[in-house]
């Protein structure tokens, strides 16, 4: 079996994506891990493709040359909008991230699911329709994901724009939320207490698995005999912002 010590790069707008990269340290213990995020010009969600696609392939661009060994876009939004223009661009296995609407599809006993994410997400795939006897419906969030960003520790504000966002379907019988922004993820308990009684998924759980697979599959697993270590890098580099994420990071559940 091989082995292969180079770091992992993670990709996203923001600080979402820290909620995939922190089930994967959980995953994957033994490995280092870069984080890039864009958070100058985030959000991306509200943004046109061609800009999405300029943007990630640029910064993409600088993080390929840190000497990755694969690529996790922890971004629904760059994932759905320029998935395939990264993959053009990458010579190592570069793995996105989709909603969980498998899982919601299983566990759904109304027969109804609920999914939120950002305009870019929900123009570029067809999520909302039937999936047998099960109905999908999407909700637009929009300017959740940089309220997010913007006010992280501010939870009863949080509070109240989800609310705000959820309530045309709060009488809808929705027993499945599905959380189609890692953004979202972050905040996952605000949720569970806008929409009681309901499953909230995401993806991030599989999403690491996959790149567990992945790694395994390819003999690129690190041989743990390097100390793990993580770097963030960010285009709005103050060291407030730093301070945030390294907090999130190091609050992990």
């Amino acid at each position: 079996m091989g082995y292969d010590n180079r770091p992992i790069g993670f990709f996203d707008s923001g600080l979402g994506g820290l909620s995939t990269l922190r089930e994967a340290r959980k995953i994957l213990p033994r490995e280092s891990f870069i984080y890039y995020a864009d958070n100058l010009n985030s959000p991306y969600g509200n943004m046109e493709d061609e800009r999405i696609i300029a943007l990630s392939r640029e910064r993409i661009s600088y993080l390929l040359q840190k000497g990755i060994k694969a690529l996790v876009i922890a971004c629904n939004t760059v994932t759905a909008a320029a998935i395939n223009q990264i993959r053009e661009m990458a010579n190592i296995p570069v793995i996105g991230m989709e909603p969980a609407i498998a899982p919601a599809l299983k566990a759904t006993k109304t027969n109804k699911v609920l999914l939120l994410a950002t305009k870019a997400t929900l123009r570029n795939k067809g999520y909302c329709s039937r999936y047998g006897d099960v109905e999908v419906a999407c909700c637009v969030c929009l300017g959740l994901a940089p309220f997010i960003e913007r006010n992280y520790d501010d939870d009863e504000r949080i509070v109240e724009y989800i609310r705000l966002l959820a309530q045309p379907y709060s009488n809808l019988n929705f027993d499945c939320i599905v959380l189609g922004c890692t953004h979202y993820v972050l905040k996952k308990k605000m949720f569970e207490e806008c929409f009681p009684g309901a499953a909230i998924i995401d993806g991030n759980e599989g999403t690491a698995l996959h790149l567990l697979n992945v790694l395994a599959s390819g003999g690129m697993l690190s041989d743990g005999k390097k100390r793990p270590f993580i770097k963030l890098i960010m285009t709005d580099g103050s060291r407030e912002k730093y301070d945030l994420y390294r907090r999130i990071l190091k609050n992990a559940p």
